[in-house]
């Protein structure tokens, strides 16, 4: 689909294709489960909003991606998923319930972050190194 490795169900995604040309990328509602690694060091993808049909996305799974801009409103978000990005915005919906430690890690371009709900449980290292030394 579209060069997307999806689980037969399509609940989970298990690879976007790292040079894929598209800068945007809307992740479908029937999709559950954003696998280990799955947009591991994208080129050209710059924004994408991760809805709360997703319950779970799986360590590193935005591992060194070039996304700038993120909508996050899955359930849980895995260690290290967001480490080295690119990420300048991220915006934390209400469904998040769980970011693990280091779930945004080493994003040194990382300038706005809005967290939508006093219900989102962001453990302390959730957010770690990001400023450039």
């Amino acid at each position: 689909m579209d060069g997307v490795l999806y689980s037969k169900d399509k609940k989970k995604i298990f690879l976007y294709p790292s040079a894929k040309r598209d800068e945007e990328y809307i992740i479908q509602n029937y999709v559950e489960t954003i696998g280990a690694s799955a947009f591991d060091k994208t080129i050209y993808l710059k924004k994408i909003n991760i809805p709360k049909t997703v319950k779970t996305v799986e360590r590193s799974a935005f591992y060194m991606s070039s996304i700038k801009e993120l909508y996050l409103d899955a359930y849980s978000i895995g260690a290290y998923a967001f480490q080295d990005c690119k990420l300048e915005k991220v915006v934390i919906a209400p469904n998040v319930n769980n970011m693990d430690t280091s779930a945004i890690r080493t994003c040194a371009k990382l300038t706005d972050v809005t967290i939508l709900s006093e219900k989102s449980i962001v453990y302390g290292n959730a957010f770690l190194r990001l400023l450039s030394t």
